[in-house]
C-alpha cells in the first residue's frame, strides 16, 4: 500500500509537500532498489499506486529521503 489517503481532517496526508520528491524503494533491509523521479506535475496518489514495485521481495517506499516513509509491501 502506498500513501494511504487521509480519511478525515485529523489525519495527515503523507503525500502533501512531497509531490516533487523522487520515489525511493528499498528492500526491508534498507538497500536501495529503485529511484524514480516524479512526473512533471508531481506525484499523485494514483500515480504512486500505479508505479512499479518489486513483486518478489518485501520493500518500503519513501519520498525524497528514507526519513519520509509512505508505504510498504508489508502493510
Amino acid at each position: 500500500m502506498i500513501v494511504t489517503r487521509a480519511i478525515n481532517d485529523n489525519e495527515q496526508d503523507l503525500l502533501v509537500g512531497f509531490e516533487q520528491q523522487p520515489l525511493l524503494v528499498t528492500c526491508t533491509g534498507g538497500t536501495l532498489i529503485s529511484k524514480t523521479e516524479p512526473p512533471a506535475g508531481g506525484w499523485t496518489h494514483e500515480e504512486l499506486e500505479d508505479a512499479q514495485y518489486p513483486e518478489d521481495e518485501a520493500w518500503d517506499a519513501y519520498l525524497g529521503t528514507t526519513l519520509h516513509w509512505i508505504g510498504s509491501s508489508e502493510v
